[in-house]
């Protein structure tokens, strides 16, 4: 897992119409998880892709932090911004772990803990990174015993995922699903969750 290189080969084709469809869903369901956050401070979109969730919200925060393992994918994002002439956002370069304490007031991970190893260790990173009273929000999908890879982690239990936030210090931490489609992970059928955690 943590597959840098296949992001680095994919980036340009990876606003795939099918990709966008949910991409659609997970801006929506975010929006109304934001209704609460204080929206005049810094967004970081972690392991943003090419950026098409973060974009999203370059009206509603001050700051727009695009954070990724993939220069390739940086690049697009970078290109994004430059087309819509925003001066909102800024890209950084991460391995993942790397990164300022208390940078933002709120972090979106949009699938991203699937491709990672360590799962406590990079949502303790993710702590570190979140302001006091900041929220983070976490899209991933159901824990799912068909899809087998050595790639990304077939899903997460809720309850489980629930339990590291509040063990590591999140105060409060909800979560419900909100989109399900054939086909959404490794070709098999899959939801999606949505997790909030307060720092």
């Amino acid at each position: 897992m943590d597959n840098q290189e296949i992001f680095e080969k994919i980036a340009a084709t990876y606003d795939s119409e099918e990709r966008q469809k949910v991409n659609e869903q997970i801006v929506k369901e975010i929006n109304k998880n934001l209704e609460a956050v204080d929206s005049k401070g810094t967004l970081l979109d972690f392991g943003c892709g090419t950026g098409e969730i973060g974009l999203k919200f370059l009206e509603q925060f001050t700051n727009v932090l695009f954070l990724d393992a993939s220069k390739n994918m940086l690049a697009i994002v970078e290109a994004k911004l430059a087309a819509l002439s925003s001066k909102k956002g800024q890209t950084l370069l991460a391995d993942g772990r790397s990164g300022d304490s208390e940078l933002a007031d709120c972090i979106i991970v949009s699938q991203v803990l699937l491709h990672i190893v360590d799962t406590e260790e990079i949502l303790r990173h993710l702590a570190r990174m979140l302001k006091e009273q900041g929220t983070l929000l976490i899209v991933d999908y159901d824990k799912n015993p068909d899809v087998h890879s050595d790639k990304i982690h077939n899903g997460f239990d809720q309850q489980e995922l629930a339990k590291c936030l509040k063990k590591i210090g999140f105060s409060t931490v909800v979560s419900h699903n909100f989109y399900q489609q054939d086909q959404l992970l490794m070709g098999k059928p899959a939801t999606l969750f949505i997790m909030k955690a307060h720092k």
